[in-house]
């Protein structure tokens, strides 16, 4: 989404701030591929549901899930080489409502999937669960329509109200047992900001999700803490949820009572941070939230990697752009999903463009020292690998490792034109 003309009308009517001047930043350090450098393959191509818009997860056997536009998907690896494909669950089956999912899927130790649709019969999307074959959860015992799918139950129909609407991340399971999530519109006030929300599968039927934060009513930081689109990132240590909406990196902690908002670091609107973060964040051990922007302006203008540095609680948080995509002829640019931690230190990414045929790439970003001549905070890019429509092409899904294997998704491409799975190994 262009939200050049969304930003011009908000200043027109907010107080001006005062910016700093943006830290002079590094010269581009690309790092051409070695002879040795890893290939991106097609590992799977789908025959159907228009394509991947979310990331994997896997389970403890290597298996991966994730969603298509019209279906929840299982790809079990075969022996010998390649993937078995299951198809868990159709949307518009059972007659249940919901379709169009824009996210991933969420495990739990019992077998349960969860996950979002942005649409539905009363056109705002739903959190639905799919429980295993005589799961009485939520429900009668499933008897799945077909073999090895699994039923659904819809756990909320979002009606644009004060729950929200037409969420496009997908929901994260705590510990407790509880799922969050955000919508990108809906909410009690009229601007329809979005809110972030609360959903506790093991209430009873029709129980509806509480509403944590209302961006609509967030004054006067509303205006720039809009439309949450990403994936929420859950501490485990802390029980912390972090997101981003509009240009606000923001932070929900747990109290004894109710949950406390704060904003962490709003990404600078001279644009040399960059802008429009919909793919999520990533935590690493001493809780750094790691994250892209699609677009920007200047040595931004293509996009982003940050670190958003965790300095105590005591201490601002402070934003190191780590990347920014330049836009050549050729190279990455746009990245519309989020990061995954590899082998010694680096971060993979997927990208919605760029690459020698336009259609995206997967990118490897390697710390400064060693082999990476950049100097800090910047990191030096390593080219892998171009997507195309042979392989699969535009990916917004955030990139995931298994045994040493980096797997992503792509909207598009593949030997069906319904996108693909795609491997880099």
């Amino acid at each position: 989404m262009n939200w050049a003309p969304f930003a011009a009308a908000i200043f027109a009517v907010l107080p001006a701030f005062a910016l700093a001047e943006p830290a002079p930043r590094s010269t581009f350090a690309i790092s051409p591929p070695s002879p040795t450098a890893p290939k991106l393959t097609t590992a799977y191509s789908f025959t159907y549901g228009s394509g991947s818009h979310g990331g994997l997860v896997s389970d403890a056997s290597g298996n991966l899930y994730g969603t298509t536009g019209g279906s929840v998907f299982k790809l079990t690896p075969a022996r010998g080489s390649g993937w078995t494909a299951t198809v868990l669950y159709r949307f518009g089956s059972e007659g249940m409502p919901g379709y169009m999912s824009m996210a991933g899927v969420t495990l739990d130790n019992a077998g349960n999937i969860y996950g979002t649709t942005s649409m539905s019969e009363t056109g705002y999307g739903t959190v639905f669960m799919l429980v295993p074959p005589g799961s009485t959860t939520r429900g009668p015992a499933c008897v799945p329509v077909s073999p090895n799918a699994m039923c659904m139950r819809v756990l909320w129909s979002f009606t644009n109200g004060a729950d929200g609407g037409t969420p496009y991340g997908g929901v994260v399971l705590s510990a407790g047992g509880k799922l969050y999530g955000t919508t990108t519109s809906g909410g009690a006030t009229p601007n329809k900001w979005g809110v972030v929300f609360e959903l506790d599968p093991a209430a009873p039927a029709g129980t509806p999700p509480v509403t944590l934060v209302d961006f609509g009513a967030l004054q006067p930081q509303g205006g720039y803490l809009v439309s949450p689109r990403g994936d929420l990132a859950y501490d485990n240590k802390t029980g912390n949820l972090y997101g981003v909406a509009g240009w606000g990196i923001f932070q929900l902690a747990p109290s004894s009572s109710s949950w406390i908002f704060s904003v962490l670091h709003m990404l600078n609107f001279d644009q040399s941070e960059g802008y429009d973060s919909p793919g999520g964040m990533i935590l690493d051990s001493s809780g750094n939230l790691y994250g892209t922007t699609a677009v920007g302006s200047g040595d931004t203008a293509y996009g982003t990697v940050f670190r958003l540095n965790n300095s105590g609680a005591t201490t601002p948080w402070s934003l190191d752009v780590l990347y920014s995509f330049n836009g050549a002829q050729g190279q990455a640019r746009n990245p519309e999903a989020g990061v995954a931690f590899g082998p010694k230190g680096t971060l993979w990414l997927t990208t919605q463009a760029g690459g020698a045929s336009g259609e995206g790439a997967v990118v490897q970003l390697t710390p400064p020292g060693g082999a990476c001549p950049a100097v800090a905070p910047r990191w030096c890019e390593t080219w892998v690998g171009s997507l195309n429509l042979f392989k699969g092409a535009n990916s917004n899904g955030a990139p995931l490792f298994v045994n040493g294997v980096l797997y992503a998704t792509t909207i598009s491409g593949g030997s069906a034109t319904q996108g693909a799975v795609v491997q880099v190994k």
